[in-house]
């Protein structure tokens, strides 16, 4: 399926990298199907998923990625793809195993300091190696005060469509 978690791209979107107990985790939505049309995979690869030809106005354009934010906001929340937990508000409990509350087109997770003391980068219940992060509207905790950002398929298709002309 490809990478959908990393460190966040500071170079290629055109950021000096900040040091190292600061630098931020990223994950991205990924759903690849052979199907163009049905396929939901957000990495940055130019794919034709409205069926428009090479000369066409719109062939490889913002609308290919709206189809396949449009796609993946369909799709079950899985442990397998980008998501976020609770908020230990409205949204739930913040608890990657038991509460998936929905699908992110991408998170970012900015570490600001180890609030809990295990000498990890991330705090709880960020970790390296998992796609889930705590909802955006979740307030910092005794233990954590990790910033996340996010924006769910739909809403980025949303903003989107907004900048067409």
């Amino acid at each position: 399926m490809g990478t959908q978690l990393g460190w966040f791209p500071y170079v290629s979107v055109g950021l000096e990298i900040p040091t190292d107990r600061l630098r931020a985790r990223y994950s991205v939505f990924r759903a690849p199907n052979a199907i163009f049309a049905q396929d939901a995979d957000l990495v940055a690869v130019a794919m034709d998923r409205t069926g428009d030809s090479p000369g066409d106005p719109h062939f490889l354009d913002i609308t290919d990625l709206i189809v396949a934010l449009n796609n993946a906001s369909v799709l079950p929340v899985v442990s397998t793809r980008t998501y976020l937990t609770g908020d230990a508000g409205a949204g739930g409990a913040i608890d990657c195993g038991a509460n998936l509350l929905m699908a992110a087109a991408y998170w970012v997770v900015v570490p600001l300091q180890d609030k809990d003391g295990d000498g990890a980068r991330l705090d709880p219940p960020h970790a390296m190696n998992s796609l889930c992060a705590t909802s955006p509207s979740a307030p910092l905790r005794l233990l954590s005060d990790d910033v996340v950002i996010a924006e769910s398929p739909a809403q980025l298709a949303g903003w989107l469509r907004m900048s067409l002309p």
